[in-house]
């Protein structure tokens, strides 16, 4: 009997769920004339066949998730590729596929959303395809920069309508490279992990350009108090800020106590590992944004957890993780 349903999730809170294959074909052939999103994550009863007929029927699919699968192939890519309605999708941690195998599934599709993080496969030819078909449609992008280098970070500046970008593994980016992404115009969210070679002149740069909401810098070695200062002075917008390293920078109080004062928009901010944070934290309760829901100190050793209390005391409604990553209650 058909059934009209747009979304369908073979998952319960984020863990696959237990069902057989025909079970999985009947739901999905059931739903076939208006299903538009499948969510197969961590699912091991899919194989060839089956996503064969459901790519097969259901020809108004538009997004697909086939996270941490482990035998999501080439061959499950040319499956996927015969149908043209999909445009987007996730394939998180399916390590087996190609830079042949998604190079060619991208060619000649307009996408929206592509999360390939933890495929190494993904190299130079994907982010061809990626900018000659999706420059003027695609939003959220994913990746695994593990075998990417600078050339491709100036590729991905032809995605003009991009808002969200994260890329895992910036281990082979310079400077040169990160000055790229300034030429996205449209990027709200930004996060990079591993991004030993993003510095201060990088982040000022980008910001000076890009109006972000979100930033996100892990393991960023090289940013320092010039960085935090001109994304004070431009980030006005900025909701989310999360710097970490475990190898140190250069960052002090006076950088942070320059965001608290100016990024009046903040609502996250995390901090892990910054060893020269220390006195900025009592600012909070005088200039921090109001709109400041949630601080992650973790890490941060010079910050006295006497300091913590107290600031947890006069900000009840921020919920505050101390130096050990523990949520701090205030003292009575």
């Amino acid at each position: 009997k058909q059934w009209y349903q747009r979304r369908v999730a073979f998952t319960a809170g984020g863990d696959p769920l237990n069902v057989s294959e025909e079970c999985i074909t009947n739901v999905c052939l059931s739903a076939a004339p208006s299903l538009r999103y499948i969510n197969f994550k961590g699912n091991s009863e899919i194989d060839d066949d089956v996503l064969s007929i459901v790519v097969s029927w259901c020809t108004n699919l538009r997004h697909i998730d086939l996270s941490m699968k482990i035998n999501v192939d080439d061959r499950i890519m040319e499956i996927l590729n015969q149908s043209s309605s999909i445009n987007s999708l996730s394939l998180s941690r399916c390590d087996a596929i190609t830079d042949m195998g998604l190079g060619t599934f991208l060619e000649d599709r307009s996408m929206r959303h592509l999360n390939t993080a933890g495929i190494l496969g993904v190299k130079h030819q994907s982010i061809l395809n990626l900018t000659l078909y999706s420059s003027k449609t695609l939003v959220k992008l994913i990746l695994d920069g593990g075998n990417l280098t600078n050339r491709d970070l100036e590729l991905l500046s032809e995605l003009k309508k991009l808002q969200y970008l994260e890329i895992e593994y910036c281990d082979e980016f310079t400077e040169e490279g990160y000055r790229s992404l300034r030429l996205l115009p449209d990027l709200l969210h930004l996060k990079l992990s591993r991004a030993f070679e993003f510095t201060d002149s990088s982040l000022s740069e980008i910001v000076e350009s890009v109006k972000l909401r979100s930033l996100s810098l892990v393991d960023a070695s090289c940013i320092g108090n010039k960085g935090l200062a001109a994304l004070s002075q431009f980030g006005v917008n900025l909701q989310k800020l999360e710097v970490s390293s475990s190898y140190g920078n250069t960052i002090t109080d006076v950088g942070l106590c320059c965001v608290l004062a100016r990024c009046q928009h903040l609502r996250e901010l995390l901090l892990r590992g910054i060893r020269g944070a220390s006195n900025f934290v009592v600012l909070i309760p005088v200039c921090a944004s109001p709109h400041l829901k949630y601080v992650n100190l973790g890490g941060c050793q010079n910050i006295p957890d006497a300091t913590i209390k107290t600031v947890a005391r006069l900000c009840p409604h921020i919920t505050i993780h101390g130096r050990f990553a523990v949520l701090v209650k205030p003292d009575s």
